[in-house]
């Protein structure tokens, strides 16, 4: 039995699909179910990451550290 290939269609970014591999465009890299979900999961953790991280650098903001142009 053939193991089924799928890939991550981005062109969404806030909602990604999984796809199976046949209905992918040439550069599609091939991948596990797995390997797919793990590729959503680990792009919206970094995302988190990084919002916590401005969340944190905005409350820590004071008058003073604003710049007026």
């Amino acid at each position: 039995m053939a193991r089924e290939s799928y890939f991550v269609d981005w062109s969404d970014p806030p909602f990604p699909k999984i796809l199976n591999i046949k209905f992918a465009a040439g550069y599609a890299e091939p991948r596990t179910l797995t390997e797919a979900k793990r590729e959503i999961v680990d792009h919206f953790r970094n995302d988190i990451s990084h919002a916590r991280e401005q969340i944190r650098l905005v409350r820590e903001l004071r008058a003073e550290d604003l710049v007026v142009s």
